[in-house]
């Protein structure tokens, strides 16, 4: 037992370090833009049975305008989307199959140039495997991989394939409020990578999030993320602070 949790631990601390997180030999001469963000999630659910799960997302995200300021993290449009999919948990494992997902992506703002370049809607299909472990009576820990491949429906755009990899602490604080952390890295995958891509690296985010039970059919999340992204160029990097508020919805 004691051999087993030691090896957790390590895994979650390789996720939560900058060893798988953040990408190795990042030039002196790249530029970093930082943003500031409000991130909105509605995710309803339905049991079916005792092991299925049918699944949604409804996303809205707001972004700052670089002219007006950190400060006003609601100026502008960042992403509209929602996701439908199946989930089957047995025992320790779940899996997800998520075979409609639609994102209308804007680009950040990070310098003059991103203000006239057009959205950049894309549909998804993405699959994924969870193993959750009990440390204690209160604390859990989740271990997630995904694989995504992305469409993109605006013209010259390549599409990619995504794996995302993602740690999440659970921590049960009361009967009602409970602890959120996790870790999460995204790495190009094939078929397809960014033209000129010779390092996999794509997004670390990192989040931390109280929540409360309202009831046994509603709980409300609230808290910080913060996200280091690549853009395509390949030298240029986005920083995002963001504030999260996500309601789940029992049905």
């Amino acid at each position: 037992m004691i051999v087993r949790h030691l090896f957790i631990y390590r895994l979650i601390g390789l996720v939560f370090s900058g060893l798988v997180g953040f990408p190795a030999g990042v030039s002196a001469q790249s530029q970093h833009y930082v943003h500031t963000a409000l991130w909105t999630r509605l995710a309803p659910s339905v049991t079916i049975g005792k092991h299925w799960l049918l699944i949604g997302d409804v996303y809205y995200r707001r972004q700052n305008d670089l002219h007006k300021g950190l400060a006003n993290l609601l100026n502008a449009p960042l992403v509209e989307g929602v996701r439908l999919g199946v989930t089957y948990r047995t025992g320790r494992w779940s899996y997800q199959l998520v075979p409609l997902v639609f994102f209308n992506n804007h680009q950040q703002l990070g310098k003059d140039p991103d203000f006239t370049r057009p959205t950049n809607p894309e549909v998804r299909a993405q699959s994924a495997v969870e193993w959750t472990y009990p440390l204690t009576p209160k604390t859990s820990v989740s271990l997630r991989g995904s694989y995504e491949y992305r469409h993109f429906l605006t013209e010259g755009v390549t599409n990619l394939g995504r794996l995302r990899f993602r740690a999440l602490v659970r921590r049960r604080l009361s009967e009602q409020v409970y602890l959120l952390g996790w870790n999460e890295t995204l790495w190009y995958a094939p078929p397809n990578l960014p033209n000129g891509a010779t390092k996999p690296f794509d997004t670390n985010r990192t989040y931390l999030n109280l929540g409360y039970t309202i009831s046994r059919q509603v709980a409300l999340e609230g808290g910080y993320q913060f996200s280091h992204r690549r853009r395509r160029s390949l030298t240029e990097y986005d920083e995002e602070h963001a504030l999260t508020i996500t309601m789940l919805l029992r049905l």
